[in-house]
Parts: C-alpha cells; sequence; structure tokens
C-alpha cells in the first residue's frame, strides 16, 4: 500500500474516531465506531507493507515503526471496544446531572 493511501486512511479513521468519542457519542456509532475499527485495523496489518515511489520510479519500502504499528492496533481495539459496549448498552456513559449546590 503506498503512503499517500495509509494516510489518507488514517484520516478517515480519525475522523471516524472523533464522531464517535467527541462529537456525536449519541449518534451513528454503530457506523463510525465500526468503519474505524475496520481502518485502524487495516492500517495496523498493512503498516510493514507501506511503499513510496522514488523519483525514479522504483518502488521503496518504507515501514511504519513499531511504535506506531502498536498505537494503531490499540485504537483498533479501542474502536471494537466502544462498539461491543454501544452495544451491550454502556456507552456512551450517563452524565448525572448532580448539582453541588442542592441536596
Amino acid at each position: 500500500m503506498w503512503v499517500v493511501y495509509w494516510l489518507a486512511l488514517g484520516i478517515f479513521a480519525s475522523l471516524c474516531t472523533y464522531s464517535y468519542a467527541i462529537k456525536a457519542p449519541n449518534t451513528r456509532t454503530y457506523l463510525t465506531a465500526g468503519a474505524a475499527t475496520a481502518a485502524w485495523a487495516i492500517m495496523a496489518i498493512v503498516a510493514p507493507a507501506v511503499t513510496t515511489l522514488t523519483d525514479a520510479g522504483e518502488s521503496v519500502a518504507v515501514a511504519a515503526p513499531t511504535e506506531l504499528r502498536l498505537f494503531v492496533t490499540g485504537l483498533a481495539v479501542f474502536s471494537a471496544l466502544v462498539f461491543v459496549l454501544y452495544w451491550v448498552g454502556l456507552y456512551p456513559p450517563e452524565i448525572a446531572d448532580a448539582d453541588p449546590t442542592t441536596e
């Protein structure tokens, strides 16, 4: 996989993660968490085989560092966990309306 496509997939996965984690955790969670899980997992799997083109037109391997591979694997696991927790009914957590001034 070329570096440009790998980075574009990372941007897509980041946007999906942002969507279910921060922007709107109650809407389209199955879609965004599932898409993020798939995108992060694909990035983790193909990270050792990322290539780029040189000026001469040759394909050169540019494998991602081990730390980056572990990071995207962790994000894939996190997204899968959110998907399962939403299915079970534990995500997003309930926000308590406790007013500390009244008892």
